[in-house]
């Protein structure tokens, strides 16, 4: 009995041992399986953070070339300014010609001054010229007059010269029967179309040139040609007047005076281009209307060679002609802004009907007149109105659609135009996808009380405009009925060739065939530019 019972528990044993077998067998494979799978868990991982090296090796290859060719580039500029300050040592030897050694080293010129301490980057406490931030407050001041189109001849082949684009501002009345008798003009602060550039100088106002140097590229090679033109402003300024001076021969001028050649309008766009808007531009690139008449070298003295292109813009069949000066933008290899040069800006008086030279007009204006209903501008023009021209209006909304045909992305469609006298700066500027159109007052180019000396405000009011690409905003409006009062209706008035004006403009065209079209004479007294705020509330007067 005994011996049956141990052969029933031999078996029993025999399989307990084999299950542990089993179930250690088991727990072995499944640790093989986890250590398996941690191993291809982590050739991923090595298969991933060798891409990720390579793709940085890729990187830092690409920027070792970006950071080669920007040190390539600011060795070429670096030439380049070497140059332009050798014309200028050379031209202040000519001058001083006689004079001691002693005196010779004193007048070191402002720009191989500013030319060394850019150089000197181990001098952090540089600080920005304070002229620049003095002008601040008063650009708050500055405003846009909004414009609307009568009519124009816009369909017809016509030059610039030849538009006929009647216009005038937007009023605004009350919509209250009791108080439709006040009608105001309809206005755009300048703090608001070129927010961005404003808060940049704010930002800019405790900060030394190493700071700047830490910001986006665009933004501080604006700011360098910005500070770099007002440490050598007096130099810019001697310029400028030498050139503008010999405007007129009045009676009791010295013989040699008299005799001095009167300059030409070419001779006040190279001096602009030269000295003052080719000096504030992008990559300080700009081309000169190869068409201009008397064509010759700086008259300040300097001697530099203006470079002259063809500017022609727009389409035969509509509005086009030839630009007085086009701008290039950062990468030189497009058109970014346009300027036009007059001898004497005109401005019309409401109660005639007669157009008044700018000079005359600043000395007869009695200085307690009161100013127009929009408050003073920055420059504080005493004058009962101001105008502008139809060509300038023309020029402005061609250049406006050929940039927004060339670059449709562009965020911000409001293409300025500058209108330079050596007396007064303008500018107009139009908004090719929402229709804009707007005008400012004229700004005094000198300072009223400090002659001989360029303006700060008018500085940095060209430095801005210049570089609307990355300094203007443009319009945003709440709604489609605020946007509706502010069109210019050109876009309707140009309905029957919106095809060419959309499509087909031209740039850079040395001329335009002619097309044989009736000349009609334009009689039409130019607009009054007067405003005053915007007032919520109000309609646009029929």
């Amino acid at each position: 009995m005994a011996e049956e019972n141990t052969k029933e528990t031999v078996p029993e044993t025999q399989d307990l041992l084999d299950l542990d077998e089993r179930s250690h067998l088991c727990l072995i494979l499944n640790k093989k399986k986890e250590a398996l799978t941690e191993i291809s868990d982590l050739e991923r991982e090595i298969d991933q953070l060798e891409k990720e090296v390579m793709e940085k090796i890729s990187d830092l290859g690409r920027e070792t070339d970006q950071l080669v060719k920007e040190v390539m580039e600011k060795i070429s500029d670096l030439g380049r300014e070497t140059d332009q300050l050798v014309k200028e040592v050379a031209y202040k030897k000519e001058k001083n010609r006689g004079v001691s050694t002693q005196n010779t080293q004193k007048e070191t010129t402002p720009d191989q001054i500013v030319g060394k301490q850019w150089l000197n980057t181990k001098n952090v406490s540089l600080r920005l010229h304070k002229g620049i931030f003095l002008a601040i407050p008063h650009l708050h001041k500055m405003k846009f007059a909004v414009l609307e189109i009568g009519k124009c001849n816009a369909t017809e082949s016509r030059s610039f010269t030849d538009a006929d684009c009647k216009f005038d501002m937007i009023k605004m009345e009350r919509e209250e029967e009791e108080l439709k008798h006040e009608v105001r003009s309809l206005n755009v602060n300048f703090s608001t179309l070129f927010r961005p550039g404003l808060e940049f100088l704010t930002l800019c106002h405790d900060k030394n040139i190493e700071d700047i140097k830490k910001m986006d590229k665009a933004q501080m090679e604006a700011m360098f040609l910005l500070n770099n033109y007002f440490q050598s402003i007096g130099l810019h300024e001697e310029s400028l007047i030498k050139v503008f001076n010999y405007k007129e021969s009045e009676e009791g001028e010295s013989q040699s005076r008299t005799k001095q050649t009167a300059p030409t309008e070419t001779d006040i766009t190279v001096a602009f281009a030269e000295h003052l808007l080719g000096r504030l531009a992008p990559g300080q690139s700009y081309i000169i209307d190869y068409k201009a008449k008397k064509k010759g070298k700086c008259k300040c003295g300097c001697n530099v060679d203006p470079k002259f292109g063809s500017t022609g813009i727009g389409h035969e069949e509509v509005w086009h002609g030839h630009i007085d000066i086009i701008f290039s933008s950062y990468n030189l290899e497009e058109d970014q802004c346009i300027a036009n040069c007059e001898k004497d800006l005109v401005v019309a008086d409401c109660s005639t009907s007669t157009f008044t030279p700018l000079k005359k007009r600043k000395e007869d204006v009695d200085e307690k007149e009161e100013v127009s209903p929009g408050g003073k501008t920055i420059t504080e023009v005493k004058g009962t109105a101001v105008g502008t021209s139809e060509q300038a209006i023309a020029q402005t909304i061609v250049f406006s659609l050929l940039q927004r045909q060339r670059h449709p992305n562009f965020p911000n469609c409001m293409i300025p135009n500058i209108l330079v006298s050596p007396d007064y700066i303008q500018i107009i500027m139009y908004d090719a996808v929402n229709d804009i159109l707007l005008c400012s007052n004229f700004i005094d180019l000198f300072n009223v009380n400090a002659d001989g000396c360029l303006s700060s405000e008018a500085v940095v009011i060209l430095w801005l405009v210049l570089h609307y690409r990355i300094f203007c905003c443009g319009l945003v409006f709440e709604d489609t009925v605020e946007a509706d009062i502010h069109k210019s209706n050109f876009q309707i008035l140009a309905k029957e060739k919106w095809d060419i004006y959309t499509n087909q403009l031209k740039s850079c065209v040395p001329g335009f065939p002619i097309l044989e079209k009736e000349i009609k004479v334009d009689t039409w007294n130019r607009k009054v530019l007067q405003g005053t705020e915007y007032c919520k509330g109000m309609k646009k007067k029929k």
